[in-house]
């Protein structure tokens, strides 16, 4: 169906809408009831976001109401924990067992035996921490960012965005992890995509949430990346010298 390229989208409001909820009604309601919304809002508010990564993360910010956008952060939030600790710990359990078999089939004409390879219960807690710190250096580097450039918007925005921009990786992890899958042929181009994903969302995220300009979002993006990567780095150099 044709329609007028200045107009908005036909899947631009697929999201409840917003209700102004008197004080304590929240707290008042089933909480059944609360995490059905919130998972409704966050399937909804990935669905915009992954059609339109740069701009339809400002929509969805715009749309939801502060107590919907806090269960959406915690919904990704838990998610990208859940991914990393069963995703990210499956898939480097297969990645280690296709090294063992590989030590196996060399060493194992000399009779050299060699021990099952595999992550215990507390890597995947520490692989759990590690996707909170994901979420802490875009947190900081959002923050930051802000702080510097002197715009006027609340944390939380900086939360948002950040979770928002982890659901790629997530939705990479979880199957990959969960279905055991360790060829390159098929991890590469997925974690590629994934990654590309990240990278739009978390300009949309600067741009469109934390309010930064096109230039100072896109100096934020690498900028989070680094501050990441290095939170990770002392993150699982401690996982593998306490376990």
């Amino acid at each position: 169906m044709d329609y007028d390229i200045n107009s908005p989208p036909p899947y631009d409001a697929p999201l409840p809408p917003v209700v102004a909820l008197p004080v304590g009604t929240a707290e008042r309601q089933d909480p059944a009831s609360l995490a059905k919304l919130a998972l409704v809002d966050s399937w909804q508010t990935l669905r915009i976001a992954l059609r339109e990564p740069v701009d339809g993360t400002q929509r969805t910010w715009e749309h939801l109401s502060e107590p919907r956008k806090v269960a959406v952060t915690a919904t990704y939030t838990g998610a990208l924990m859940l991914a990393f600790a069963i995703g990210l710990g499956g898939l480097i359990n297969s990645l280690l067992g296709a090294i063992r078999d590989m030590m196996v089939s060399v060493l194992g004409m000399f009779g050299a035996g060699i021990p099952a390879m595999k992550l215990g219960m507390g890597h995947r807690v520490g692989l759990a921490f590690a996707a909170l710190l994901i979420i802490a250096g875009i947190f900081v580097t959002s923050t930051g960012f802000r702080r510097v450039y002197r715009v006027p918007v609340a944390g939380r925005a900086d939360l948002f965005l950040a979770a928002l921009a982890t659901v790629p990786i997530t939705l990479f992890l979880l199957p990959v992890g969960i279905l055991g899958i360790s060829s390159p042929v098929l991890v590469v181009p997925l974690a590629t995509l994934a990654l590309c994903y990240s990278v739009l969302l978390l300009y949309g995220g600067f741009r469109g949430v934390a309010g930064l300009s096109e230039a100072r979002a896109a100096m934020a993006v690498p900028a989070a990346y680094i501050v990441t990567n290095m939170l990770l780095y002392i993150c699982f150099s401690l996982l593998i010298a306490i376990f």
